[in-house]
C-alpha cells in the first residue's frame, strides 16, 4: 500500500503544536504498522507550497495520481491531532474516513454537516446544517466535512476526474456565497459580475469538493468520533469545549423558555451510527 500524508505548507511556517502532534501521530503509526490489515510499502509526506489553498490542494491531488498513491491522509496547519489518528484512519477500510474537529468560535459546532432538504429547491447557500448531536463511540455519516483530518482513497479523486472528460480536473475551488451577495450593501447593478471581476470568494474550497463527491459519486463520508482533533486559535476548540458550551446554553434556554427549548430539540441535526457492512 502506497500512502501519502498531505501537509499544508503554503504559508511556509507551521504552528509548533501542529508539528508536535503530527510527528507523535507519525511515530505511533511506525510502532503499530504490524497491526494494520495491509503492509505499507511506501509512506511519503506531500507538502505543496502553492498558494492559495485551493490551488495547493489541487496540486497535491495531481501528485497523488501521478505517483500512484493508493490513499492519502490530509492535515490542516491550524490543528492538533491525537497520536493514534493516522493509524486509526488507516485501520478503517472505508474509502473516506474523517476525524472530528470544531469551529474556532462560539458556538464551537463540529465541522461536520448534513445537507438540508430544501437547499436545492431554494437555491440558497444554506446547503448544510452542522451536526450537533452524534454517537460518540460509533462511526456515523456526514454530507460535508472539512479537510483537516481525513483519509481519502485515490480512487475517489480518479472517479471525480472522469466527470471532466478531456478537461483538466478541478477538485477544489473557492466559491461565491449567494447569501452574501444578496445581503451585501454595495450599490452595484450586477453584484455577481462585480464579485467575479475582483475574485471575491467567501465559500471555502472544501465545499466544492464534497459537493462533487456527493452529487457525482456513490462514496459516503464516514466520521470516526473517537478521533478528536483540536482547532488552534486563542483557545483550542474541541469536543469538550463544544459539549460544555452547547449543554450549558441549552440548559439556560430550557429554564427560560421551555417551549422554545422543545422546538430547538425537535429541529436538532442528529447523526445515527453507520450500519456495519455484513
Amino acid at each position: 500500500m502506497k500512502i501519502a500524508l498531505v501537509v499544508p505548507s503554503a504559508l511556509k511556517m507551521l504552528p509548533f503544536d501542529m508539528v508536535w502532534s503530527f510527528f507523535h501521530a507519525f511515530a505511533y503509526l511506525e510502532s503499530r504498522q504490524d497491526d494494520l490489515p495491509f503492509e505499507i510499502d511506501h509512506l511519503e509526506i506531500i507538502a505543496p507550497k502553492t498558494f492559495p489553498i485551493d490551488a495547493n490542494r489541487n496540486m497535491a491531488v495531481a501528485q497523488l495520481i501521478e505517483k500512484g498513491f493508493d490513499m492519502s491522509i490530509w492535515f490542516d496547519a491550524d490543528q492538533t491531532f491525537p497520536k493514534n489518528m493516522i493509524f486509526r484512519l488507516l485501520l478503517n477500510p472505508e474509502p473516506i474516513v474523517a476525524g472530528m474537529y470544531f469551529i474556532k468560535g462560539s458556538p464551537f459546532y463540529p465541522v461536520i454537516y448534513r445537507e438540508t432538504k430544501d437547499s436545492k429547491k431554494s437555491g440558497a447557500f444554506n446547503w448544510f446544517n452542522p451536526i450537533v448531536e452524534y454517537p460518540e463511540n460509533e462511526c456515523f455519516h456526514a454530507d460535508m466535512i472539512g479537510m483537516g483530518c481525513v483519509k481519502i482513497a485515490t480512487k475517489v479523486f480518479k472517479d471525480i476526474a472522469k466527470i471532466y472528460g478531456d478537461e483538466k480536473p478541478e477538485f477544489f475551488r473557492y466559491g461565491i456565497n449567494p447569501v452574501t451577495i444578496e445581503e451585501n450593501e454595495i450599490d452595484t447593478p450586477d453584484l455577481n459580475k462585480y464579485r467575479d471581476k475582483y475574485l471575491i470568494r467567501d465559500v471555502t474550497e472544501d465545499v466544492f469538493f464534497w459537493k462533487l463527491v456527493r452529487d457525482h459519486t456513490d462514496y459516503k463520508i464516514l466520521v470516526d468520533p473517537k478521533i478528536q482533533c483540536g482547532h488552534i486559535t486563542e483557545i483550542i476548540s474541541n469536543q469538550n469545549l463544544f459539549k460544555n458550551f452547547y449543554e450549558t446554553r441549552f440548559a439556560q434556554i430550557e429554564k427560560d423558555n421551555p417551549e422554545e427549548a422543545k422546538k430547538i430539540k425537535d429541529s436538532i441535526c442528529r447523526a445515527e451510527p453507520a450500519k456495519k457492512a455484513s
